[in-house]
């Protein structure tokens, strides 16, 4: 079989549901609590896609401008709601990996898994729910702007640069092991000592719930190891270059 390189992994599954939640973290359906949790963590990850009210994209079965699939309802209108709680909780904590081991070890699937961290560089966003931090920051002083930041600003990213990144990527693919790899940078920057390397105006916003403090990837619930690279490109580079040619 062909190897199918995963960035990311659509999701059609009508088989077995064969993949197990974290029996650490148990799904409590009566639990006032997590529920609450549940929706915040909704509204700040899920809503901008999914839509507030669950009602995805219209014509969710289509695919937009870039050949993409569109997000499709969660109400019980579309497909997720055909697989159990405990699959859909499981593929939240975990993303697909026990998924895909699950293809891999029923049909061979050949796959390769590359965890991005804070990817910056050429077509990065800059606007919009799905914009990065260096997309912001460039955008904003090259409008003249204060660069914004949630407070408190000591938030620290590993911020890796795209080309970095894609050199792990086919690393990975021309390897051909079915492994796990993460691609990301040896020095951490705050939020502050990025924006500081602009060496413009600063604007701080207030704190917003659910801001994650730092850029970091586990392996307590993966059961495969994880083959950590690190980029050579550093950021300072990156935005000295931006500051001298704007």
């Amino acid at each position: 079989m062909a190897n199918i390189f995963l960035w990311v992994f659509i999701f059609s599954f009508s088989l077995i549901e064969y993949s197990y939640a974290d029996s650490r973290f148990p799904i409590l359906r009566d639990s006032k609590e997590q529920v609450q949790q549940g929706k915040l963590l909704y509204d700040q990850n899920c809503a901008s896609c999914h839509k507030k009210n669950l009602s995805g994209t219209k014509d969710w079965r289509s695919v937009d401008s870039d050949g993409h699939t569109v997000p499709p309802p969660l109400n019980g209108t579309a497909h997720t709601w055909h697989h159990s709680d405990e699959l859909l909780h499981d593929i939240i904590k975990h993303g697909f990996n026990n998924l895909i081991k699950n293809y891999h070890q029923w049909f061979n699937l050949k796959y390769e898994i590359v965890y991005f961290f804070n990817v910056y560089g050429l077509g990065q966003i800059s606007n919009g729910n799905m914009a990065t931090v260096l997309g912001i920051f460039e955008d904003q002083y090259k409008k003249n702007k204060p660069l914004t930041i949630v407070k408190p600003g000591t938030q620290t990213r590993r911020f890796t640069h795209i080309n970095d990144t894609i050199d792990v990527c086919y690393y990975a693919w021309k390897k051909n092991r079915s492994k796990h790899y993460s691609i990301s940078n040896r020095k951490s920057y705050t939020i502050i000592e990025v924006a500081k390397l602009f060496n413009t105006k600063i604007k701080f916003l207030p704190p917003r719930e659910g801001e994650r403090y730092a850029s970091a990837l586990t392996s307590m619930n993966l059961s495969n190891k994880v083959y950590k690279m690190f980029g050579k490109i550093d950021l300072k580079d990156y935005v000295e270059n931006v500051v001298k040619n704007s």
